[in-house]
């Protein structure tokens, strides 16, 4: 994805209503986490957030333990057979809400990514902030 393209459909019409929405049930002045991918980076995405009064704290992706649960879901969608493979946005976006929902209803699936962090902190320690095997 390009900073254009995430500016436009996710940051403007996503993030920015949520995040207000969030900051004012909290009251505290809260920020959104960027993993450091480069649409997130991006000049065009620092002035829109800027511009939206978005705040974020950039770490590497490998301190967010949701990285886990994103890395599951694409293993698990490469694995789909051409039979299983949907051929239309609507049907991709039915499989990943079934594949997602499905993760999620494991047990003890947020448990192991939270877990996980004492390794992937020493990880990136090690990695002086590059990456890891995270």
């Amino acid at each position: 994805m390009r900073a254009t393209s995430y500016v436009e459909h996710v940051l403007e019409p996503e993030l920015a209503p949520f995040f207000q929405e969030q900051q004012d049930d909290c009251g505290d002045p809260i920020c959104v986490i960027g993993d450091g991918a480069a649409p997130h980076r991006a000049k065009l995405t620092q002035e829109a957030r800027e511009r939206l009064g978005i705040r974020s704290l950039d770490r590497p992706a490998d301190l967010n333990p949701i990285e886990g649960l994103w890395q599951q879901l694409k293993q698990n969608i490469c694995r789909l057979t051409l039979e299983e493979r949907p051929t239309t946005i609507e049907g991709m976006q039915l499989k990943i809400r079934r594949i997602w929902n499905y993760l999620s209803d494991m047990p003890g699936t947020y448990e192991g990514l939270v877990e996980s962090m004492p390794e992937r902190i020493q990880a990136v320690i090690a990695a002086r902030g590059g990456h890891t095997r995270w």
